[in-house]
C-alpha cells in the first residue's frame, strides 16, 4: 500500500495569523504579516515566512507569488539571485519551514506591511507539470469597459491573448486592459497567466496573473479578465498587432489537510488584478 504524505500548514512563530483561503474555490492560501517591515523605495528587505506548507516533494510543489493589489498597487516585487521574478518556489528541506525571501520596492514610495496584513500567497499543485482544459468565453456586458481587440490562440498547455491592435506603453509606464474574455475551467484549478516564451519588453504588474474558478460568471460581474503590463525597458514600446499578451494555462491546486475551510462566495473582482479588500 502507498501513503501519501498529508500536506499541511505549519508555522513556528506564536500569535500568527494562520494562512488561509480567502474564498470556497481560492486556489491560493493568503500570508499574513506576523509584524511591520518598512521597505524604502529603492530599497530590498529580506523577510522570514511567518508560515510554511509542510508537503512531500516527490508528489507536490509549492509555490508563493504577491498578493496582486501589493504588486500593482504598492510595486513590490519578488527577487532571486538579484534579479525580479514572477514567482518563488517553497523550498521543502528548510528547518522548520522558515523559508526566508526578498522583495524589493520599486516605486517612487516607502512602504510598510503591517503586521496582519496579507502580501503573499501559496499555492499547492502537482510535481509533475499538469494542465487542465478550459472554456475562452466572450463577455457580454462589459459594464462599460473598452476591451482591447484580442483573439484566441489555442497553444499547446492552453491558450494565448494576442493582440489585435497596436498597444504602445512609455517607458517606465504601465497599462492595464481589458480582455473582452472569461474563462472557465474546473473548479478545483486557477488559471495562471505567464510571459509568453522569447519576450523582454514587459511583465505583469501583480507579478502573475492568478485567477480563481469561482471568479467565472460571480455575483458582481460575468468574470471579465483584466490584465496589466509594465514597460521593463529603457526605452518607449509598441505592442504590435499579432503580439502574445499573456499564456494561460488550467492548473490543478491542492488543499491542506488542516487548512480553516472557507466559507465566503466570491462577489467580485477584475480577474487577475482584483481590486484591494479588506485584509481579514
Amino acid at each position: 500500500m502507498i501513503i501519501k504524505m498529508a500536506i499541511r500548514i505549519v508555522t513556528k512563530f506564536e500569535d500568527v495569523k494562520i494562512p488561509r483561503r480567502s474564498t470556497e474555490y481560492s486556489a491560493g492560501y493568503d500570508v499574513f504579516s506576523n509584524k511591520n517591515i518598512e521597505i524604502l523605495s529603492g530599497q530590498e528587505v529580506h523577510i522570514t515566512l511567518p508560515a510554511g506548507i509542510d508537503f512531500n516533494p516527490d508528489e507536490n510543489r509549492a509555490f508563493i507569488f504577491l498578493r496582486s493589489s501589493i504588486g500593482m498597487k504598492k510595486n513590490l516585487r519578488l527577487v532571486n539571485a538579484n534579479d525580479i521574478v514572477p514567482f518563488l518556489e517553497l523550498e521543502q528541506d528548510i528547518p522548520n519551514k522558515q523559508q526566508v525571501i526578498t522583495l524589493r520596492n520599486v516605486g517612487e514610495e516607502d512602504f510598510t506591511i503591517e503586521e496582519g496584513m496579507h502580501f503573499l500567497q501559496f499555492v499547492i499543485v502537482d510535481k509533475e507539470e499538469s494542465y487542465l482544459p478550459f472554456v475562452p468565453e466572450q463577455v457580454k456586458d462589459l459594464q462599460g469597459a473598452i476591451p482591447t481587440a484580442l483573439s484566441i490562440k489555442e497553444v499547446r498547455n492552453g491558450v494565448q491573448l494576442v493582440l489585435g491592435e497596436p498597444i504602445f506603453i512609455e517607458k517606465g509606464h504601465r497599462v492595464m486592459l481589458a480582455s473582452g474574455w472569461k474563462f472557465k475551467i474546473a473548479l478545483d484549478s486557477f488559471l495562471g497567466g505567464f510571459v509568453p516564451e522569447g519576450e523582454r519588453r514587459f511583465a505583469y504588474s501583480n507579478g502573475t496573473p492568478i485567477i480563481d474558478s469561482d471568479y467565472y460568471n460571480n455575483f458582481q460581474n460575468e468574470g471579465h479578465c483584466f490584465f496589466s503590463f509594465d514597460n521593463i525597458t529603457e526605452e518607449d514600446i509598441t505592442l504590435e498587432i499579432g503580439t502574445p499578451l499573456v499564456e494561460l494555462v488550467s492548473i490543478p491546486y491542492y488543499k491542506a489537510e488542516n487548512e480553516i475551510v472557507p466559507t465566503e462566495k466570491r462577489t467580485g473582482g477584475i480577474g487577475s488584478t482584483t481590486k484591494p479588500k479588506e485584509d481579514r
